[in-house]
């Protein structure tokens, strides 16, 4: 308990009186989303390096070869991201927001 205190108040900037008052279900998806979000920073940051090397190399390299970032480093998420995307046709993506509006209570035009 101790341990998730010092993630809360430390970490995170939640108060203590806050902490006391969170489920178990909130205090998860508030840790999920920080780490997400400190996730996303890293990646970042590292995506920011990978450009600036590339554009620090690219007048060396010639013009017969452009350059991606890529080609100076792959990360994990490279792939990661390829895999996850989904492509929807337009009657998938007209049903989905069919559904949101109705859920949010309106109704289509």
């Amino acid at each position: 308990m101790l341990q998730l205190l010092g993630i809360a108040v430390g970490r995170i900037g939640i108060s203590y009186d806050e902490f006391l008052r969170l489920d178990v279900d909130a205090f998860e998806a508030i840790v999920k989303s920080y780490c997400d979000h400190e996730e996303d920073k890293r990646r970042d940051d590292w995506e920011r390096m990978r450009w600036q090397t590339m554009l620090t190399i690219q007048p060396f390299v010639g013009n017969k070869h452009k350059m991606k970032p890529e080609d100076i480093l792959v990360f994990s998420w490279d792939k990661q991201d390829k895999k996850n995307v989904k492509t929807m046709t337009p009657a998938e993506q007209r049903a989905r927001m069919k559904k949101l509006v109705e859920r949010l209570g309106d109704k289509t035009v």
